[in-house]
């Protein structure tokens, strides 16, 4: 499969911002009725990012995927979790209303992966790449020297600039930049 990507303008709300929602309750003044803040947020982005995908994304992916996120955030202001998890609340949620996913439970979603980039001067957003599993080890793995085969790849070591092979053990350092 080839991957699918998908740019979604920011910024999406965070986690704080989702909690302190879901504790606001209101009535609306004709019924009576009461309603919640963090329901209204959620189903406007959802609606919005469900949009985007219907436009954008001709095939749906066939599960499983790996969702891989590429957020670009203007500073280092709020915290990478915090950004991540309210962003992809509404992303997941998104992509299954929007037709590309039938859903958003495990065995539909097989990994989710973040990586954060604070360019000054950049839009902020995110950039939605849906792989199929395999296709993410292949674009990151390094490549091992002598002595391995290929069901050998590189982990990060605790270590900064070797990476431990998966599989035997055995340790090399890393190139630098890699």
């Amino acid at each position: 499969m080839t991957s699918i990507s998908l740019w979604i303008p920011g910024p999406l709300p965070t986690l704080n911002e989702l909690i302190d929602l879901r504790a606001r309750w209101g009535r609306t003044a004709s019924r009576g009725r009461r309603w919640n803040a963090y329901a209204d947020i959620k189903r406007t982005y959802t609606q919005q990012i469900a949009a985007l995908a219907r436009a954008r994304i001709k095939t749906p992916p066939s599960p499983p995927v790996i969702v891989d996120c590429v957020w670009y955030q203007p500073t280092l202001r709020l915290d990478p979790d915090n950004v991540a998890a309210g962003g992809l609340k509404v992303i997941l949620d998104g992509l299954v209303v929007g037709g590309v996913l039938p859903g958003d439970g495990a065995r539909i979603v097989a990994g989710i992966r973040h990586e954060f980039r604070y360019l000054r001067g950049h839009e902020q957003g995110v950039r939605v790449t849906l792989l199929q599993p395999g296709d993410l080890i292949e674009a990151w793995r390094p490549p091992l020297g002598a002595g391995h085969d290929e069901r050998c790849y590189g982990l990060p070591d605790e270590r900064e600039l070797v990476w431990r092979c998966h599989r035997c053990g055995a340790m090399e350092a890393a190139e630098p930049g890699g």
